[in-house]
């Protein structure tokens, strides 16, 4: 439950590039709940680019204090969130997944590009300090969290890939990993020992370690598109439907520990979504950085992402899906992102959690809606909104908007959630925000 977006933001359309190393990955969840983020590359077509030891995959980092479920409440719809700006003097030029910026708890960890340091922000506060051995001579380091409640940070150091665990204090020892030429993201189990999937140009693969090395447990599910490790060992994908198969949307799978090969949990079919999907403007699709998340108690999490209209807009109308089994699905529409700003105009989901089969959280990148200049659409300032579940007057379960942090004119941004559902985005010019949620 974690992935860093990043998202650009340039006044005319299109920042260029590619997203080398992105890795549809979907570390993210975290000690009790989830969260991912993905590099965004920015407005219809835009992109990134990997620096010299940017290794894709997810963003985000898991909370200090171990797995297990969540211990989350779920607020009142009317409890406003703490908002802490921070500048950190941790401003980026190069564009990689999954980014400079993860999570653990309350605390927000900022790779200074370039430098061997870090900063460290918690309520408002940070400190920056020289990180400590080996990440102080690693080069593109991304945090990852899994479910079972370990983060593994990885990094380049001497040209070659290689992972530590995280747990909030101390780095855990160094380990050099298979990567592909597309970049890898890792996992942890709840005793340490990574799971490793390594991306290709067409084909990813996963590896296990077993002591000081690798094994090669073949390709997974065909079209992984997300994954996580949780305490026992138990490695979880949610990928797309079998080709064969049109009504799949997406396929549910996992591969427990010891076991000859992987089984199918279950399946999002086309019907589960097929009353709301029918109002969606430009059809039902997912996101280009995964279709959602997976909670600690097994619960998955799906998010229908918006479409590029070409007509200086994205679509309102989108849709959650979430099941206990990956069987029985329950399915709602998000809310309308012209009610939390007046013309407000939804670009694309930046990050998710989610703590419970009851509780989940994203962010969304927003903005007013552009203005067409000759043959270019002019796009504002953007905006992380921050939606999540909450409850109303009526102590009902919705969705509403928790935060909100800022994007400056032309820059870029990257958004994770910690754990325990706390929001952070970092902006190019090194402003990093934290949304402390109820």
């Amino acid at each position: 439950m974690k992935r860093a977006i990043l998202v650009c933001t340039l006044a005319l359309a299109g920042c260029g590039g590619d997203l080398a190393g992105a890795a549809h990955d979907g570390g993210h969840v975290g000690d009790g709940g989830g969260s991912h983020g993905g590099g965004d590359g920015g407005d219809d077509g835009s992109g990134g680019h990997t620096d010299g030891g940017g290794i894709g995959g997810d963003g985000g980092g898991t909370g200090d204090g171990g797995g297990g479920g969540s211990t989350h409440v779920i607020p009142n719809c009317s409890d406003a969130a703490t908002t802490y700006g921070l500048p950190t003097g941790a401003s980026f030029t190069n564009v990689y997944i999954p980014g400079p910026l993860m999570a653990r708890g309350d605390r927000a960890f900022v790779f200074v590009e370039g430098t061997p340091q870090w900063t460290i922000a918690q309520a408002g506060s940070g400190t920056t300090s020289v990180r400590p051995a080996p990440l102080d001579t690693g080069v593109g380091l991304g945090g990852f969290s899994s479910l079972s409640g370990i983060s593994v940070i990885v990094y380049r150091r001497a040209n070659i890939p290689r992972a530590i665990t995280f747990t909030g204090g101390a780095p855990g020892p160094e380990i050099e990993i298979p990567c592909g030429p597309y970049g890898c993201d890792a996992h942890a189990a709840g005793d340490g020992h990574l799971w490793v999937q390594a991306h290709d140009v067409t084909s990813s693969t996963f590896y296990e370690q077993t002591g000081s090395t690798f094994t090669n447990r073949g390709g997974g599910p065909p079209s992984p598109l997300y994954w996580d490790v949780d305490a026992t060992g138990t490695v979880i994908v949610i990928a797309s439907g079998d080709w064969t198969n049109s009504q799949e949307l997406l396929s549910l799978w996992k591969l427990a520990p010891g076991a000859g090969g992987w089984t199918k949990i279950g399946a999002l079919m086309r019907s589960d979504v097929a009353a709301v999907a029918a109002t969606i403007e430009g059809g039902f699709g997912f996101g280009e950085f995964g279709p959602g998340t997976i909670a600690a108690d097994g619960s998955f999490h799906v998010f229908s992402d918006p479409h590029n209209l070409n007509n200086g807009g994205r679509n309102k109308t989108q849709v959650y899906a979430r099941s206990r089994d990956g069987v029985q699905w329950t399915v709602e529409t998000l809310p309308d992102p012209d009610t939390l700003y007046a013309g407000n105009k939804s670009w694309r989901h930046a990050a998710f959690w989610a703590g419970s089969y009851d509780d989940a959280r994203y962010a969304v990148v927003t903005s007013d809606t552009p203005v067409l200049w000759g043959s270019n659409w002019i796009f504002p300032d953007k905006r992380f909104d921050v939606i999540g579940r909450c409850l109303d007057a009526n102590s009902a379960p919705t969705f509403g908007r928790l935060g909100s942090a800022s994007m400056p004119a032309g820059g870029r941004g990257y958004a994770v959630f910690s754990e325990t559902g706390r929001a952070a985005t970092l902006t190019e010019d090194g402003w990093l925000t934290q949304i402390d949620s109820p």
